[in-house]
């Protein structure tokens, strides 16, 4: 996925920006949430997806790109006794506690 950019709506997260499929570059939108994984790791769960704003995305490719997203982000790399408890979404930004 290139290109992105996120929007924040109440509890969800739209993301939009562009990807390859079947070998052709098209636009997509995906909406889910940001959760904590053991206070450790940022996780991006997509619940919905489509592409060029019309075509749903089937789970059987939204699936793979979840996981070559996640984790978005992951505490242990920074080697610093750091946890995350708490992930707020506000009207531009992500507040992570």
């Amino acid at each position: 996925i290139k290109s992105i950019n996120c929007e924040f709506k109440d509890d969800k997260i739209i993301t939009k920006g562009t990807i390859i499929l079947l070998g052709v570059l098209m636009k997509i939108e995906m909406e889910g949430r940001f959760y904590i994984n053991d206070q450790q790791e940022l996780i991006y769960e997509i619940k919905k997806a489509v592409v060029n704003n019309v075509i749903p995305v089937p789970e059987s490719v939204i699936a793979p790109i979840r996981e070559r997203i996640n984790p978005v982000f992951r505490l242990q790399k920074l080697e610093i006794p750091l946890y995350m408890t708490k992930v707020i979404a506000g009207e531009d930004r992500l507040i992570l506690r």
